[in-house]
């Protein structure tokens, strides 16, 4: 609040001045390239993460960092708000209006409660994840970003085994150039048996004409989600955003009672 005055008709009057810096920082863990390839983010290699905190006058307000909460368990689980990370963040800053502020915080307070209440589970197969979660979380509140819709899938390699013949030969025997899958489950994907086709012929006998070959790579069907890779690589393109680079070397470096009421750890990457 300021002590600035206006005269109107020979009187004068205060003028409220807000003084509040305030945004919102969606944060990233997308560290591994071979993850999302050609547009496709793979879960097997790496789910990434995204979570999201507001700033007030440089003071941490909230953080909520939507996580299994067991690490490495992406399906249909108990989640926590306070998904640690102790690894490299890439952040965008995202100028909102005192009114949208209010509602996203608000917003995280109702989500951390059914979160630590069990009311919500993270579903890494339904889209109840990290990124829709806080993106949702933005959108409910009048906070446009970028959309971060975009295939997901996940992929496994299945070992070739030895024949009869002392080749290397897949599951199956097959003189075709594709193989019989058996049923496999390849993360929250539960996919049943297969023909797929196989980057080298066989040859007569069952034998492979690469010995080097040990394995073939089994995908999975893609699905439309909210996911990291999508929503950090559509922040970035737009060229709409602030952006720096965090190291977060604790696991707890996120964590919401940890963090809040304390200096943004981004300030001087933003210049303030």
């Amino acid at each position: 609040m300021g002590n600035l005055t206006t005269k109107v008709d020979g009187v004068l009057s205060p003028i409220e001045v807000n003084a509040q810096q305030i945004y919102v920082v969606v944060g990233f863990g997308v560290n591994n390239p071979a993850a999302y390839r050609d547009g496709i983010s793979y879960l097997s290699t790496d789910p990434g993460h995204a979570f999201l905190y507001t700033v007030r006058n440089n003071k941490v307000t909230r953080i909520f960092s939507f996580g299994p909460l067991t690490h490495g368990d992406f399906l249909n689980t108990p989640g926590t708000p306070d998904y640690g990370m102790d690894y490299p963040t890439r952040l965008f800053k995202v100028p909102v209006s005192a009114t949208q502020m209010d509602s996203v915080e608000a917003t995280v307070d109702v989500y951390r409660k059914q979160v630590i209440e069990g009311a919500m589970l993270y579903r890494g197969i339904s889209n109840d994840t990290c990124a829709e979660t806080a993106r949702q979380i933005l959108t409910e509140s009048g906070v446009d970003t970028p959309n971060g819709t975009g295939p997901v899938s996940a992929e496994k390699q299945l070992p070739l085994q030895p024949n009869i013949a002392g080749g290397e030969m897949p599951r199956v025997k097959s003189n075709s150039g594709s193989l019989n899958i058996p049923a496999v489950g390849i993360g929250p994907w539960k996919m049943p048996a297969q023909t797929v086709s196989f980057p080298y012929p066989t040859v007569e006998g069952g034998r492979l004409p690469d010995a080097s070959m040990k394995d073939v790579t089994v995908r999975a069907p893609s699905i439309d989600a909210v996911n990291p890779y999508k929503w950090y690589d559509e922040f970035k393109r737009s060229g709409k955003y602030q952006e720096a680079a965090l190291e977060a070397k604790r696991i707890d470096f996120w964590i919401h009672n940890k963090r809040q009421g304390k200096p943004d750890p981004a300030a001087e990457k933003w210049g303030g």
